[in-house]
């Protein structure tokens, strides 16, 4: 420890003019100068003088600055161009689901149009048959009552108790039979509603079930196509996996280096697009899958129904071939106008039509309708004939 009173360099003692130092020390004038000589103020110009490796260093210091702003700029133009990209690829994807769904919609409508007219078609067809019955009726009442009236003529001189019982034996048997002929024809009428109606349910329901297949097909092959992807880039993917694990989990970014710039990689966007596609399809592959397959059980009871239907319509022709009844009482019951069989025309749409004739041309398929009217239908809409 220095003494306040001496010089901490020539340790000679100090007068009131010594210099006080940062260290708490003094130093005589002599010293300090001797130390600290004055700068000298130059007259000329100033110079600036940097060594040659300040140089070097200035230069790598704005080169790496140029080359980070070059990658940079690199960086997100590629990132505008992706992005850019995706923004293409969904506008093009909503285009085609817009347009498809325009096509269902005027497949919708067409089909509704042909459904209405097939029904106004049969109701003026149910009509004019219950005209036809009404006046087979008629008719049927005015060749009773003349046959009744002969028969009382003719009776007229037998004993008026052999008349009256056999008048009597005849009305009962007649009312019997007549109430007979009236039940069957009820329950053949009601068999034919509805085997018309379980017909044109059964047609509605295939309509829809080509739609459900359609759509299944198209969303288990989009979830295949992902699945192979998946697979493809993770080869040591289980066989029977049936998710993208490594997908919804992506692995963490990594930082690696472009020459001396340091560059962050990250694949989780990519991996969220392709995990959120993979999860839509899935979805309407379920989807498609449950309405298909309540669709079919539709379809199975609408056969059941319409097979109930038909054995109720041959049981009552059977009963009418036991009462032996006339081609008057035939047609009254609903049995005798029954149409021939006809041929099933499939659409590619899943519509149905029925066909008591058919002509296969060049480029269209003409046929006959229940109506006995020929129609004509483009050959490229026709999928079988059954």
């Amino acid at each position: 420890m220095y003494d306040i009173e001496s010089c901490s360099k020539c340790m000679c003692p100090i007068a009131s003019d010594a210099v006080f130092l940062k260290n708490g020390t003094y130093m005589c004038p002599s010293c300090y100068h001797r130390m600290y000589p004055p700068k000298k103020v130059s007259s000329g110009r100033r110079h600036i003088f940097i060594s040659v490796e300040g140089v070097i260093a200035i230069i790598a210091v704005i080169g790496v600055i140029f080359l980070g702003s070059k990658v940079f700029h690199y960086v997100m133009d590629m990132r505008r161009e992706d992005a850019a990209a995706a923004r293409a690829a969904e506008e093009a994807a909503e285009k085609r689901r817009h347009e498809e769904m325009l096509l269902a919609e005027e497949r919708r409508k067409t089909a509704e149009l042909e459904r209405k007219a097939a029904d106004a078609k049969a109701q003026i067809a149910r009509e004019q048959a219950a005209e036809r019955r009404k006046q087979l009726e008629i008719e049927r009442a005015a060749a009773q009552k003349k046959l009744l009236q002969e028969e009382l003529a003719l009776a007229e001189a037998k004993a008026k108790q052999e008349k009256d019982e056999a008048d009597a034996k005849v009305t009962t048997a007649e009312m019997e039979r007549s109430e007979q002929l009236l039940a069957i024809a009820k329950e053949v009428a009601d068999a034919k509603k509805t085997l018309a109606q379980a017909d044109s349910e059964k047609n509605e329901l295939q309509r829809k079930a080509g739609i459900y297949r359609t759509g299944l097909n198209r969303a288990s092959d989009i979830k295949a196509g992902l699945l192979a992807q998946y697979r493809a880039q993770f080869p040591d993917t289980p066989p029977k996996l049936d998710d993208v694990p490594r997908w919804r989990r992506p692995p963490p970014a990594k930082t690696g280096f472009l020459g001396r710039i340091p560059v962050t990689i990250s694949r989780a966007d990519e991996y969220q697009v392709l995990v959120t596609k993979f999860d839509n399809a899935a979805g309407d592959v379920r989807s498609n899958e449950e309405r298909l397959k309540a669709t079919l059980d539709d379809i199975k009871k609408a056969d059941t129904a319409i097979t109930r239907a038909r054995t109720t319509v041959a049981n009552a022709g059977q009963k009418l071939k036991e009462l032996k009844a006339t081609l008057a009482e035939l047609a009254a019951s609903g049995i005798a106008d029954a149409k021939p069989a006809a041929k099933m025309i499939v659409k590619k749409d899943g519509t149905q039509i029925r066909a008591l004739a058919i002509i296969n041309l060049e480029d269209e398929v003409r046929y006959k309708d229940e109506d006995g009217q020929w129609q004509s239908i483009a050959k490229s809409d026709v999928d079988k004939i059954q």
